[in-house]
């Protein structure tokens, strides 16, 4: 793992949610998916676990998203705020068979699995 990776997301997040309060986040897409959570490994991504497909380290506070997400426009770097989770940035995606769907990552097989399947939570993709 990357830690000036993390150190730069942490950062980003700290600006969006102290700097700019949300309020004064945009607000340009509303949905509610099921969040799963998954971690850096060859069955549970593809043959490269640690490069995603926005060509960056999976990181804390990152997500992966749905093909069908990708295409409405939740991309590479756009953040979303997940309700009961927080605010993450967008920085994989997920398996195209997925759909409607986020993938939060997260260091490990068992931290995954203590995440579960979140269903019918609410998810803005915010315009920062």
């Amino acid at each position: 793992m990357n830690f000036e990776n993390n150190v730069i997301v942490f950062v980003f997040i700290l600006l969006a949610v102290v700097v700019f309060p949300i309020t004064e986040l945009s607000e340009i897409k509303s949905r509610t998916l099921t969040i799963t959570a998954y971690s850096s490994t060859v069955d549970q991504t593809d043959s490269t676990p640690f490069e995603t497909a926005c060509m960056t380290e999976p990181a804390i506070w990152t997500v992966a998203v749905s093909q069908d997400l990708y295409d409405m426009g939740w991309t590479c770097g756009k953040c979303v705020d997940i309700h009961g989770v927080g605010i993450l940035c967008i920085n994989d995606k997920m398996h195209h068979r997925k759909k409607n769907q986020l993938d939060v990552w997260v260091r490990s097989r068992g931290q995954a699995k203590r995440f579960g399947i979140m269903k019918n939570i609410k998810v803005n993709l915010l315009d920062v």
